[in-house]
């Protein structure tokens, strides 16, 4: 739950080729969704203007999000580390926290950007997986983790999006 005075601003389809930072020419692509919790007058502003740039000086906390199929991880993940490290640069933050999801598999990613922006490490959780069977009368029912697990990872994640792991985390990469 957040508290009454934020909000919880999600941007689809953020384009991240840099336009201002050479370095990053080669680096660019698509991250799916953009969260964000903030005071409702940075919550309106950030809904308005979503450039990335722009997003760097009102940004308190982010969390980013890319759909992959999720069948072969190797496939997906160094694009997502790739992704998630040049938001980082772009917005000077030295931890960003993400998900690869493909809706019913997520698997969490922490990325640590060094001093100099010009590297980092990263981390990522196994994949947690919702298992949905169905029955012989055609109902879907989910067995575990429950669908609350992964709104509970989320909601911290989010709001603790540039932050490093602590011991309060619900789950670690």
């Amino acid at each position: 739950m957040l508290p009454p005075d934020k909000r919880m601003v999600l941007i689809p389809d953020r384009d991240i080729c840099p336009s201002s930072s050479s370095d990053l020419s080669d680096l660019s692509g698509l991250v799916d969704y953009i969260a964000a919790v903030a005071s409702q007058e940075i919550a309106r502003f950030l809904m308005e203007d979503t450039h990335l740039d722009n997003l760097r000086m009102c940004m308190p906390t982010g969390f980013f999000v890319m759909e992959a199929p999720l069948d072969i991880l190797s496939e997906d993940l160094p694009q997502a580390v790739s992704r998630m490290f040049t938001c980082g640069k772009l917005l000077q933050k030295k931890i960003v926290r993400g998900a690869l999801t493909n809706g019913h598999d997520w698997v969490f990613v922490l990325i640590r950007l060094d001093d100099d922006y010009d590297g980092a490490s990263y981390k990522w959780s196994p994949v947690v997986r919702l298992n949905v069977t169905e029955s012989l009368d055609r109902v879907l029912e989910i067995r575990q983790p429950r669908p609350d697990l992964i709104a509970a990872i989320l909601s911290h994640w989010v709001e603790n999006g540039f932050s490093d792991l602590g011991s309060d985390d619900w789950y670690e990469a």
